[in-house]
């Protein structure tokens, strides 16, 4: 991981209210092979966020397969993770009614 990518994902972080990991087939592929720091920078995005107090959430594509949704959820464990909320890819409306349903445990 190159230190700049770190650095402007922690700025976001910081500036944001809570942290969104995306659970992606690309993610799920990143988190199998222990050659992608995909998957690790993930991680480190969400303790970053916990130590500064900002809750962290997932947002997974409805399209994963069972086996790809435990994989996602098996990796985060122990990592208090607000809730896993379902999307449709390159569906708006999908994705605003999982953004509100995610606002709504914050809240």
């Amino acid at each position: 991981m190159t230190e700049d990518l770190i650095s402007s994902s922690r700025a976001a972080i910081r500036e944001s209210e809570l942290f969104i990991a995306l659970g992606t087939k690309n993610y799920v592929r990143s988190i199998r092979d222990p050659d992608d720091e995909g998957h690790h920078l993930i991680v480190d995005q969400i303790t970053y966020a916990k130590s500064l107090g900002k809750p962290a959430a997932i947002l997974l594509e409805v399209s994963l397969t069972s086996e790809d949704e435990k994989t996602v959820r098996d990796a985060l464990e122990g990592m208090e993770i607000i809730g896993v909320f379902k999307f449709e890819s390159g569906n708006e409306e999908s994705m605003e009614s999982a953004i509100i349903q995610m606002r709504k445990e914050v809240d």
